[in-house]
C-alpha cells in the first residue's frame, strides 16, 4: 500500500465523509513532494468518488508546475463528465504525453478512441514493443540459464530457474528445463555421496546395524511410499533419492525395483547398488544398462565408471584402475576418477 493510500484509508477510518478527504488529500499534495505513483492514486481516487472539480484542479496544477500527469485518468475524468475535445486539445496531449514519456500511461484510457485513431495505433505500437522487449527479455534468460548449466553453477541456476518460474509459469522450456535440473541436481548429489563412501578400505567398511525401532520406521515410509508410487510412479525416482539419503538403500532399492526402467531410474539403480554393496548385482546391471543406453552420449564413461567401482569394491583393483585411466585419458575431469586412481595405485 502506498503512502497516498494509507492517508486516505486513515482518514476515512477516522469518520471523516469523501469530501473531506478529498480536501485533506489536496492540502497534503501540495505540502508533500510525492512520486508520480502518489499522484496516480491520488487522482484515481478523486476520480472514482466523484470529485471532478478537485480531480481538474489538481492536474491544472501540475500541469503548471510542468510535473508528470496521469494522462489516463485525466482522459476519463473528461470523458465521464462529457467534455469533448478539440483537435488542438488531442494534439496538445499526446504532445505531453511524448515528452513525458508516459505513452504507455496514456493508451491505457480507451474512451477517446472515437475521437483519434491514433490511441488505437499508439495501443498497437506500444503492444508490439512490449511483445520484442518480453522475448528480448526470455531469450537473455534462457542463454544464461544454458550459460550456468555448461559451467554446472548448480545454485546459481537453481535461483535464476526459480525466478523464471515465477516470471513465466505457462513456458513449456522453462518447466522441462526445471525437470531436467532436478534430475541433473539429484545425480550430483548422489555422485558426491558416493564419491565420500569410496575409500581405501571399502571391502572392510562396516555399517551401522539398525535398531529394531529405526528398522520399523523405515517399514512404515517405505509402505507409504510405496502408495504414492502407486498412484503416481513419476515420484519412485524422489523417493529412492530420500532413502538414499537415509543411507536407508535397500529401501531406496525396493521403490525403484518395480517401476519401468527410464534413462534415470537406472543409474540411480546402479548408485543404490554400489552404496548398497551389492557389487555382483551392479555389474550385472552396468551390462544392462550400457546397452539400453548405448545411444546416449555419457553411457560409455558412466557405465565404465560404474564398473570400476564396483570392481574396486570386489577386490580386483587392478582391472578397476586400468578402466579409470581410459576415462582419465579421454574426461580429465570426470567425477572423482583422478582421485581414485591415486587412492587404489598408492595402496
Amino acid at each position: 500500500m502506498t503512502q497516498v493510500e494509507l492517508i486516505i484509508q486513515n482518514k476515512l477510518l477516522e469518520g471523516k465523509d469523501i469530501g473531506a478527504v478529498g480536501e485533506e488529500l489536496l492540502a497534503e499534495l501540495n505540502s508533500m513532494n510525492f512520486n508520480f505513483e502518489q499522484h496516480q492514486k491520488a487522482l484515481y481516487f478523486l476520480l472514482h468518488s466523484g470529485q471532478y472539480r478537485k480531480a481538474f484542479l489538481l492536474i491544472r496544477k501540475w500541469i503548471g508546475d510542468k510535473r508528470k500527469v496521469p494522462w489516463a485518468a485525466f482522459l476519463q475524468i473528461c470523458h465521464d463528465n462529457t467534455i469533448p475535445p478539440s483537435e488542438e486539445v488531442l494534439n496538445a496531449i499526446f504532445e505531453g504525453a511524448q515528452e513525458q514519456h508516459l505513452e504507455s500511461d496514456l493508451v491505457r484510457a480507451r474512451c477517446w478512441d472515437e475521437f483519434d485513431s491514433r490511441f488505437a495505433d499508439l495501443r498497437a505500437q506500444k503492444s508490439n514493443q512490449r511483445q520484442v522487449e518480453y522475448q528480448q527479455r526470455v531469450l537473455g534468460l534462457k542463454e544464461k540459464l544454458n550459460f550456468l548449466q555448461a559451467q554446472r553453477m548448480l545454485e546459481e541456476e537453481e535461483k535464476l530457474l526459480q525466478q523464471l518460474e515465477k516470471a513465466f509459469p505457462d513456458d513449456d522450456h522453462i518447466k522441462n528445463k526445471r525437470q531436467e535440473f532436478r534430475v541433473r541436481w539429484a545425480r550430483e548429489i548422489l555422485s558426491k555421496a558416493q564419491a565420500e563412501r569410496t575409500d581405501k578400505k571399502i571391502e572392510a567398511a562396516t555399517y551401522e546395524t539398525l535398531s529394531q525401532d529405526e528398522s520399523n520406521v523405515l517399514e512404515i515410509l517405505l509402505e507409504a511410499a510405496r502408495e504414492q508410487v502407486a498412484e503416481n510412479p513419476d515420484k519412485a525416482y524422489l523417493f529412492s533419492i530420500a532413502f538414499f539419503q537415509m543411507d536407508a538403500f535397500n529401501c531406496a532399492y525396493e521403490i525403484l525395483k518395480d517401476i519401468p526402467n527410464s534413462f534415470h531410474t537406472d543409474w540411480l539403480r546402479l548408485e543404490v547398488l554400489l552404496a548398497s554393496r551389492r557389487y555382483i548385482e551392479c555389474l550385472d546391471e552396468v551390462n544392462r544398462v550400457e546397452i539400453r543406453h548405448a545411444d546416449h552420449a555419457e553411457t560409455l564413461f558412466a557405465s565404465t565408471y560404474m564398473r570400476a567401482l564396483a570392481l574396486i569394491g570386489l577386490g580386483q583393483i587392478s582391472t578397476a584402475v586400468a578402466l579409470l585411466k581410459s576415462i582419465l585419458n579421454v574426461r580429465p575431469s570426470y567425477r572423482s576418477t583422478a582421485a581414485l586412481i591415486s587412492e587404489w595405485t598408492e595402496s
